[in-house]
């Protein structure tokens, strides 16, 4: 899927004052869920957490960052998909 150059310009300047690699608190408070949530759904291997996040995934040691490019293309993705399904759900969006 081709990712909507605007959209990732826009996560890209939002997600900005954060590190280049994230930790699980980060992506908490930009999913909405705990970390320890993040955590166990990401060790389930092939659960949609885990398949959208192994991209991003890069292990230092015994800890587990995530790649702030990856998270930005997720989730101008993730906002591209769900502005389609709405529009093609009749919302009138776009």
């Amino acid at each position: 899927m081709t990712v909507d150059l605007r959209l990732e310009r826009e996560w890209g300047n939002h997600l900005d004052g954060l590190p280049v690699l994230l930790t699980y608190e980060h992506l908490s408070s930009l999913f909405g869920r705990s970390s320890g949530a993040l955590r166990q759904a990401v060790c389930r291997p092939k659960s949609p957490m885990d398949l959208l996040l192994r991209e991003a995934r890069v292990a230092v040691g015994r800890r587990t960052y995530f790649k702030r490019t990856s998270i930005v293309k997720l989730l101008a993705i993730a906002e591209a998909t769900s502005v389609v399904r709405r529009t093609k759900d009749g919302d009138g969006l776009r």
